[in-house]
């Protein structure tokens, strides 16, 4: 009898553990850094409607150049930036736990933080080192993670 009261008491107690504050999302899990994704700048576009607008004559098809290349030139240095990123960033691990810790591995270092997640698994903050980013769940699968920033960035993450 002795042995079954223990036997009830150990599982009593490890139900009872496994009911505390866990959290139920599809970001918790262990997923790799594969790609981070820069917007691309449209500046031509509302320059192009402004000019338009204004009706100027005989500089307008200047100005359009003009700002057909500052965008270009914009986005070739959004390209670099982008590519900066992936080789220091890709690759990283980001461990999402159900008790509202993340571990992230760069590089050669490790970072232990927080996070926090919508009701509605859309919203997502991280702290680390008192740092907050906040992400929006754009897609989340078991093999898959896509996060974007406020900036725009995109950050994909493929399930280790």
């Amino acid at each position: 009898m002795k042995k079954v009261m223990y036997a009830l008491t150990i599982a009593t107690v490890v139900f009872l553990s496994s009911c505390g504050d866990k959290m139920s999302s599809p970001v918790i899990g262990k997923w790799k850094l594969v790609d981070i994704g820069l917007p691309k700048v449209d500046i031509s576009s509302e320059m192009n409607t402004n000019i338009d607008s204004a009706g100027v004559t005989g500089v307008d098809t200047a100005m359009k150049e003009m700002t057909k290349g500052m965008e270009t030139m914009a986005n070739a240095m959004t390209d670099v930036g982008s590519a900066m990123a992936n080789a220091f960033l890709k690759g990283s691990t980001y461990e999402f736990k159900d008790n509202g810790k993340v571990e992230v591995s760069i590089l050669f270092g490790t970072q232990n933080g927080t996070f926090t997640i919508s009701p509605d698994n859309k919203d997502l903050k991280v702290t680390l080192d008192g740092k907050e980013q906040a992400y929006t769940v754009t897609s989340a699968t078991e093999k898959a993670l896509v996060l974007t920033t406020p900036a725009g960035e995109t950050w994909t993450f493929e399930a280790k």
